[in-house]
Formats: C-alpha cells, sequence, structure tokens
C-alpha cells in the first residue's frame, strides 16, 4: 500500500516538473503575456516612445480641438472688446462733441451753484440746445450699435450725469463707482468691467473714458459711460458649443477668480455658483485669471475629471480675465471604454487557442526526451548494456544515435578515469595546501581593510584606498551607487575602466600628484552613470611612515553642476528675450504712431472743412483717414500672424517643395505675368518635413521680396533651388535685383524695416518668415555682393530620415 503510495506521488511530481508540464506552461504564459502586452500597447501606448496607442491618440486630438477652441473665443471676445474701446475713444476724443461739452458744463455750473432748487437746474440743462445736441449724438451712437444699453458723460469735477440717452438718469450720482473712480486716475485711459448697475441691480459691462480734455487745459471735464448688457457679451460665447458634445462649457472669470458668467452645473456641494460672488479656486482657473495659457487634465469644479484648454484676456494694463473650455473625461473615451470588451475577448480567445497549439507541441518534443530520461535512469543504475531507440525522426533520432555513441565511449574511459582520480587526489592536496596559505594571508588583509570599512561604510561620499600600483584595495558602500558597478569586481584591480579618455587623464594626474605628497582636488566624471564627483585625495602611510598608497573621498556634485548650468542658461535666455522684447516695443510703438498721428491730423482739417462747407476737401480728408486706417489695419494683421507663430501650431508633413512652390506662384501668377518675370527652379527638389501653411508663407514673402526690389531691371530673374545636405535641407530663392549692402544683410530681418520706403509693404514680411524658420529648427540669412548686385535669400530645414525624393513635374 505504501508502495503504491509513493509511486502515485512520483507521477504527479513528474507530471508537475515534466518537460511537456513547463513547456505548456512557460510558452503558453509567453504569448499570453506578449499578446496582453501587445493589446495595452495599442490602447495605452508605449512607454518612453512617442507612440501613444489609441487613449493618448484620441486624447491628443480632443486637446488640439479644445486648444483651437479657445483660442477662437478668446481672439472672438478680444475683437469684440477692442470694438467697444474704439467706439468709446471716438465718443471721447471728439473734439465736436467736447466742445459741446464743455460749454453744457459751464451752463449746469452756473445754474447747479447758483439755483436752490436743483431739480429744476437740471432741467433747465436739459432743454438747452448743448444738451440736445449732445444727446442726439449720444443716441445716434447708440442706434448704430445696438449692443448699448445706454451712454452716459459725467461731470469729472462732481460726479453727476450731465447728459444721456436716458433722461431718467440726468443728474445722478456716480461718483463712488469704480468704474468712474478709476477712469479719472492718471494711469488709466480706460476702464473695462462687469458689474451690477446700481439704478437696477443688473449684470451690465461698463466701459468709461476721460474725455479729451479742452484746448491746452490739462484738467479733464468729464467721463464717457457706455453701459452694454452683459449678455451681448456671454450669449455668443455660450451659445458656440463643440460639436457632438453634451458635457463641453465655457466660462469666464476676473482676476481674482469669482465668475463672469453662470456655470453649466451645479458646484461641487450643490450650490449655483452666483455671478461676481462664487470664487472658482481651481489651480487652472487662478493660471488662467493671472495670465498663464495652456492646457491640462485636471478635475473641474464639480471634481469630475475633464480635459481643460485655458486663455488668458488682457482687458486693461491692470486687470485680465480667464476663459476655460472644458469636457469631461467620461464623455471622450467613452467610445474607448467599449473597445475594452473586444480586446479583452481577443486576449482570452487567443490565450487559448495557444495553450492548445503548446499543447501539442510539448507532447511532441517531450516523447523522445522522457524515452532518453529513462534510459539515463537506468543507466545511473548500473545496467551499462541498454541503448537508446534511435528510430525517431529529425534532431531526436540523430540525438539518440549520438547518446548511445556517448554511452560507448563513457565505458571505455570509465577504467581510465578510475586511474587518473588517485594521481588527481594527490595533486588537489597539494593545491589545497597551497590555497590553505593564500586564505591565511588574504584574511590578514582584509582584517585590516575591515576597521576601514566600518568606518566609511556609513557615509554617503565615496571612499577608497589605492596602493602604489595603482589598484584598488577597498571601496565603500557608496561606490555601487556612484559608478553603477559592484565593489567586489574591482577590488586588486586598477579604476581606468571607471573612466573615459579625457577623465581618466584628469584621475591619473590626481592619483600621481597625491603620490608626490601633494593634497590635490579635482572634479573626474564616471563613465558608466555620468555622475560628477569633486575628488580629494591624500598619501596613506603605514605605522613605519612607509608609503603604501592613496586615500580619498569623492563628493557627488552632479545635481550642483546641473543648476549651475541651468543657471547660466536661463540668464542668458532672459537677456535675450529682454532685448528683444525692447526692440520690438519700440519698433511697434514707433511704426503705429504713424498712422495713428495722420488720422487725428486729418480729423482736425476734416472737422474744420465741415465747418466750412468743403465739400472736396472732405472727401480727400476722409480718403487720407480711410488710407491711413488700412495701414494700420495691415500692421495689426500682420503683427497678429507674427504673434501666432509658433503659438498656432499645425501638423507637421512631408511636402514636395517643388509642388508648393507652384501653389505660392500660381497665387502671384497676376503679379509675375505683369512684371515680365522669368522663373528658373528644377523639377527634382527635395522633400521637406514641414508645417505646410507656414512654410507656404515663408516661400510667398522670399517671392514676393524678390518680385518687388527688382529695381530697373529689364530681364528679371528669380531662380528657387534646394539641396540636401549632411544634417538639414538648404533652401534658396535668388534674383538679380537692387541688391543690398553687406552693413544692410542682419537688418532687413527686423520687424518694419524696409530699405526702400517708396515701395509698397509693411516691412514685416521677413521677419515673419525668420520666425517661422526658426520654430522650424533652422536658420535663415541672405548673400549679397551690394547694390545692382542682386541677393540671395538662403534658409534651412531640419531633415527627418530620409524624405528626399523626386517629384513628377
Amino acid at each position: 500500500m505504501r508502495n503504491k503510495s509513493n509511486t502515485a506521488s512520483l507521477k504527479m511530481k513528474y507530471f508537475l516538473f515534466s518537460i511537456r508540464t513547463r513547456i505548456l506552461f512557460y510558452f503558453g504564459l509567453l504569448f499570453a503575456i506578449i499578446l496582453a502586452f501587445i493589446l495595452l500597447i495599442g490602447m495605452y501606448g508605449m512607454p518612453f516612445t512617442d507612440f501613444t496607442g489609441e487613449y493618448g491618440q484620441h486624447r491628443d486630438i480632443e486637446f488640439q480641438n479644445l486648444n483651437l477652441i479657445a483660442e477662437l473665443k478668446k481672439e472672438r471676445l478680444l475683437r469684440w472688446i477692442e470694438e467697444r474701446k474704439d467706439d468709446a475713444r471716438v465718443i471721447a476724443n471728439s473734439s465736436i462733441l467736447n466742445t459741446y461739452i464743455n460749454r453744457l458744463l459751464l451752463l449746469q455750473e452756473k445754474n447747479f451753484y447758483h439755483n436752490e432748487n436743483k431739480g429744476k437746474s437740471w432741467k433747465v440743462i436739459q432743454n438747452e440746445a448743448d444738451y440736445q445736441f449732445i444727446q442726439q449724438h449720444l443716441k445716434l451712437v447708440q442706434s448704430s450699435y445696438e449692443v448699448y444699453d445706454k451712454i452716459q458723460i459725467a461731470d469729472a469735477k462732481m460726479g453727476r450725469i450731465i447728459a444721456s440717452t436716458h433722461d431718467e438718469d440726468i443728474g445722478a450720482d456716480v461718483s463712488s463707482y469704480n468704474y468712474f473712480i478709476k477712469a479719472l486716475h492718471p494711469a488709466n485711459s480706460e476702464i473695462f468691467c462687469i458689474d451690477k448697475d446700481p439704478l437696477n441691480n443688473q449684470l451690465k459691462l461698463f466701459l468709461s473714458r476721460k474725455c479729451q480734455p479742452h484746448q491746452n487745459n490739462a484738467i479733464i471735464p468729464a467721463v464717457v459711460i457706455i453701459h452694454v448688457d452683459s449678455r451681448d457679451l456671454i450669449n455668443p460665447l455660450l451659445n458656440t458649443k463643440i460639436k457632438n458634445s453634451t458635457t463641453s462649457e465655457t466660462f469666464l472669470v476676473n482676476e481674482e477668480g469669482k465668475l463672469l458668467t453662470a456655470l453649466k452645473y451645479p458646484l461641487k456641494n450643490n450650490s449655483v455658483g452666483n455671478i461676481l460672488e462664487s470664487e472658482i479656486t481651481l489651480p487652472f482657473v487662478i493660471n488662467a485669471a493671472m495670465g498663464q495659457e495652456g492646457i491640462t487634465v485636471t478635475k473641474d469644479y464639480r471634481g469630475e475629471p475633464v480635459l481643460a484648454a485655458y486663455r488668458h484676456l488682457r482687458i486693461s494694463p491692470d486687470s485680465g480675465w480667464g476663459l476655460i473650455v472644458k469636457k469631461d473625461q467620461s464623455e471622450i473615451f467613452a467610445v474607448m471604454n467599449k473597445d475594452k470588451i473586444t480586446f479583452l475577448i481577443i486576449g482570452i480567445s487567443g490565450t487559448f487557442l495557444a495553450f492548445i497549439f503548446t499543447s501539442l507541441i510539448a507532447n511532441t518534443l517531450s516523447k523522445p526526451i522522457l524515452h532518453l530520461s529513462q534510459v539515463a535512469r537506468k543507466i545511473k543504475e548500473g545496467n551499462w548494456n541498454i541503448r537508446a531507440n534511435t528510430t525517431y525522426k529529425g534532431e531526436a533520432g540523430l540525438l539518440a544515435t549520438t547518446f548511445n555513441s556517448m554511452i560507448d565511449r563513457i565505458q571505455l574511459h570509465h577504467e581510465s578515469l578510475e586511474k587518473q582520480v588517485t594521481l588527481r587526489t594527490k595533486e588537489l592536496q597539494e593545491t589545497n595546501d597551497r590555497l590553505t596559505k593564500e586564505i591565511e594571508d588574504r584574511k590578514k588583509s582584509e582584517d585590516k581593510l575591515k576597521k576601514y570599512g566600518m568606518l566609511f561604510d556609513n557615509i554617503s561620499d565615496l571612499a577608497y584606498i589605492c596602493d602604489t600600483n595603482g589598484n584598488i584595495l577597498f571601496l565603500n558602500k557608496a561606490f555601487e551607487k556612484m559608478t553603477g558597478r559592484k565593489p567586489e569586481t574591482f577590488f586588486g584591480k586598477p579604476f581606468s575602466p571607471l573612466f573615459d579618455e579625457e577623465n581618466l587623464k584628469i584621475a591619473v594626474e590626481l592619483y600621481t600628484g597625491t603620490l608626490q605628497g601633494k593634497h590635490l582636488q579635482r572634479e573626474v566624471t564616471f563613465k558608466d552613470t555620468g555622475i560628477i564627483c569633486e575628488y580629494k585625495n591624500m598619501p596613506l602611510f603605514d605605522n613605519n611612515g612607509q608609503l603604501i598608497g592613496v586615500i580619498g573621498v569623492a563628493r557627488d556634485i552632479t545635481s550642483r553642476k546641473a543648476s549651475e548650468r541651468e543657471r547660466n542658461k536661463l540668464t542668458k535666455e532672459l537677456e535675450m528675450k529682454n532685448e528683444e522684447l525692447e526692440r520690438f516695443t519700440y519698433t511697434v510703438s514707433h511704426d503705429l504712431k504713424s498712422p495713428l498721428l495722420t488720422i487725428k491730423g486729418f480729423l482736425g482739417f476734416l472737422e474744420k472743412d465741415l465747418v466750412d462747407g468743403k465739400t472736396e476737401q472732405i472727401r480727400d480728408d476722409i480718403k487720407r483717414i480711410h488710407s491711413a486706417a488700412n495701414k494700420m489695419e495691415r500692421l495689426l494683421e500682420e503683427l497678429l500672424e507674427l504673434s501666432r507663430i509658433g503659438r498656432v501650431v499645425n501638423k507637421h508633413e512631408a511636402v514636395s517643395l517643388e509642388s508648393l512652390t507652384r501653389e505660392v506662384l500660381d497665387l502671384l501668377s497676376s503679379n509675375i505675368s505683369h512684371s515680365d518675370i522669368k522663373l528658373l527652379f528644377p523639377q527634382n527638389l527635395p522633400l521637406v518635413y514641414v508645417d505646410r501653411i507656414r512654410f507656404s508663407e515663408v516661400m510667398q514673402n522670399l517671392i514676393e521680396n524678390a518680385m518687388k526690389y527688382r529695381g530697373n531691371q529689364t530681364k528679371p530673374i528669380i531662380e528657387i533651388g534646394a539641396k540636401k545636405e549632411s544634417e538639414h535641407i538648404l533652401c534658396y530663392v535668388k534674383d538679380n535685383g537692387i541688391g543690398i549692402h553687406p552693413r544692410y544683410h542682419d537688418k532687413v530681418f527686423g520687424l518694419f524695416e524696409r530699405l526702400d520706403k517708396s515701395t509698397d509693404g509693411t516691412g514685416i514680411g521677413l521677419t515673419i518668415a525668420k520666425r517661422i524658420i526658426e520654430i522650424h529648427g533652422g536658420r535663415i540669412w541672405l548673400e549679397s555682393k551690394g547694390e545692382n548686385q542682386g541677393c540671395t535669400f538662403y534658409f534651412t530645414v531640419p531633415q527627418k530620415g530620409d524624405l528626399y525624393g523626386h517629384p513628377q513635374s
């Protein structure tokens, strides 16, 4: 009974640890792991690579959509706000209106201080022709722009409404309201804010601006106050919903984080968010209110996970709003969650098939191996006459034949080995005696080093001891952390494998100098880990004063070095950005001032001509004002385009430079045909990996520049070409026009720089081209021998793989 139990136990043990079972288990498990790994990568992406999987790609697409929607809403709001500011500026700076306002102020002051019945005084003022003219003018402006609830003019001295589109407002005191007080501050040109109307407690947007002082008088006579129903601002924002989305939401906050628009959902505590009362303290909302912009994965005011894009709207120099566009992650990834079930079914089915297939392979492979193991077991029991079956096909039969040959050779050598055992035993005894002596000597050395180990193992710095031949005798525990290698692998060996050629030279200099009695200190970098250490060495003497080696410590200063490099880099970048900002501010203010002065001057002429009734001169004044306004609009549009470069990013793709050049030439075909320009470019231009839209702007600006500055050339030629170099693709646009003197080669890329002031243009085109090329990681420059020698604009585009192609013409 006991034998049967043992036999059953052996069979179970054999089944659990047999080759067949292990093949089935390991190969089946390996396949299941690989299948699960592939499915997970497909869903969630590959770590430390650019492949983000379906989840990551879906999230990136949503980020791009939210980012674009936020940018469009911001642009729309800022444009609307600027239009309202322009309206207030026109009213406040109207010289005709200011003349009537000053006359009305004199009349108001006379009646108000000499008449005890104040109410009667206001009625007297309302009957005056000056008041009627101002009211009609304000109502005309109000009717032209339907977004205005009312327009008021308040006495800057008394804070009383002296004119309004609503007669019942006359005489109302607004001197205590922020929009009136802040407007009179010298630093503020205009005030733009959302607040509750003190007369009816409705939420409104107030825009106030100081009127222009009369002639040379520096005293502000009055303040223009425009009331706008906030719903005219907010409803267009809220009604623009994200397509096919039920959870998307857009809202505004002020610089304090308080709501300026109603929320779609209740707050986390189920309370309703009140406008101008409820404060949203989420980090990304505060960032938007404080002037930052970006996209994030976070939780919203309900505690729900969302994807959010946030923008900052600078309303005035000292205030701004935060714009938030968000969408629930549950809606974004709803479709992806359904796909998980499909992936799970595929994984289970694949794993089941893998185990069946592996079981068939295990049976085929294990049968001959089991037979050989049985033969080997009988040989182990002493049966040297048994042989393996050689009828198996393939490698199994070859293995059986080889196994039989091995048994034959073992039998032949068995007797020879017995003879050699006796001889080898004697040799081992001699070797054992020698090793015993070496072990005793080594133990003495280890006892000495143990004292140093107990002393240095508890410090964070690397401690070491080398003999006079440069071999390492001792290393503490910090060695492995700094070098990535085990200390025991270096005992009795030189330290040279730890360093590259340059750092090894420093380490040898440090070591040899220490042997000469010098106390040296150097910085050395380990090859494998890149850790920078500060070494301090001292010579080591025995009890008799004999030099026996070098002892030293190495302290990790990698973080300190990195901090120093980062600090120097940031300092340099900050200096460059400050210089660039200073140049940009000066240039923009200078070039925008010219059309403003033109408009202002001809407005004065227009006013005078209106009074004199000079119809023809009035048309000329309006034409010049219109021209200056168009010039300013063109300048602002190109400045806006320049500011967008690097912020609005399109997908980079492989683009045929030949095809792109032909598209640009088609756009310019009308100017080219009228200019009789000869265009040259080969048909085998390379492919470039770029933002197609932005790169088209570069080619268009450079070709237009060559056309514009062809001078008096009777046979103008423009040549376009490119070639693939070692690290980038070099492109060029060459002409035989007026050329550029070398001292202006860098200046032409500056903002508003035009060498020939008589030509049409704003001087921003080359600045935009330079900015786009730099965003692509390239550079742009020009070469010209001088005036009337033509010029060539070169620019580079980094390569991405082997994109060189030969498109058909």
